[in-house]
């Protein structure tokens, strides 16, 4: 018998920090490489179509042909000097004639603008607060709890939809309303992270040496609440997508430019007559993000979390 050959010695990681940990941990995560792939080719288009690369707003709301030419079947196109030539419908049209294709990925733009903004200044608001709240305690931690409890005693849709009603529609409102009641959550679980926080060394140590409050929030106890910040940031991006779609659906969401939710809103009286193109398409795109995006979050939950990381 031949003898085992001796296992490859691996050189020990000295120094290596928590992040660097997590990253390679990510990394190895095949599914979780898979989902960032899928939600990095959506990005890229929003890009392209951000900087006009193609699906440009007067690509999308300029009608080609005539109304619902089902997917695959020829059309008379109307050309820029108002001329006609035939051609394939691939995605269809819709009722006005525009081509549902191009909606479909102007939309991803929409998406995505909206999905960054409102997870942006969510989170912004959510941790300053919670990690303020949750510092500092006292009268200031009292009234910020009163603000939290206030809001989470009402269902979240109806803050939504009044908010919206306020700065009326359109993108701004959209963006104003979602962000002005996702941070709730956020705040309550920053507050409770920050307060086992200000209890350990690190902090003591800090305010020891005569440390300003602030800079042990900022400096000392925010980067500790990295990983947290990186999985509200994918939660809140993808809650933004879907509650668009709901704020079409009432008639408060995105007024004026394709969106998924303005597809699925305007077309479904069409669903009814056999129409199912628009419908399909946008719910289609919009089940891809949101799965690929929550398979992310699950990874990068898993990678992140201090207490799995070796």
């Amino acid at each position: 018998m031949t003898a085992a050959a001796p296992a490859k010695f691996v050189e020990p990681r000295y120094g290596e920090s928590l992040f660097r940990k997590s990253a390679r941990k990510f990394r190895r995560d095949r599914l979780g490489m898979a989902s960032l792939s899928i939600v990095g080719v959506y990005a890229v288009i929003a890009l392209c179509v951000k900087i006009g690369l193609f699906a440009t707003l007067d690509a999308a709301t300029t009608p080609v042909g005539r109304q619902h030419v089902a997917p695959g079947q020829t059309y008379q196109h109307i050309l820029a000097d108002k001329s006609v030539e035939e051609r394939t419908s691939w995605f269809g049209t819709d009722i006005r004639g525009n081509d549902v294709g191009l909606k479909l990925i102007y939309s991803i733009k929409q998406a995505f603008a909206i999905g960054i903004l409102v997870a942006f200044f969510s989170v912004l608001i959510g941790v300053v607060l919670g990690a303020i709240s949750g510092y500092f305690g006292g009268k200031t931690d009292d009234f910020l709890l009163w603000v939290y409890t206030s809001m989470s005693s009402v269902p979240y849709i109806l803050w939504i939809i009044a908010i919206s009603y306020a700065f009326g529609k359109g993108f701004t409102g959209v963006v104003i309303a979602l962000s002005s009641t996702f941070w709730v959550g956020i705040y309550f679980n920053i507050r409770a992270e920050v307060q086992r926080l200000k209890e350990m060394e690190f902090v003591l140590a800090s305010e020891s040496f005569g440390m300003g409050k602030m800079h042990i929030i900022f400096r000392d106890i925010m980067p500790n609440l990295t990983h947290l910040i990186s999985i509200f940031l994918s939660l809140n991006f993808i809650a933004a997508i879907k509650n668009e779609v709901i704020l079409s659906f009432l008639g408060l969401g995105i007024a004026g430019e394709p969106s998924w939710g303005a597809m699925i809103s305007s077309a479904r009286l069409d669903l009814l007559a056999g129409k199912w193109w628009e419908v399909t398409g946008a719910t289609i795109l919009l089940f891809i993000l949101v799965m690929a995006f929550n398979l992310f979050t699950d990874s990068l939950q898993d990678a992140f979390d201090p207490k799995k990381v070796g």
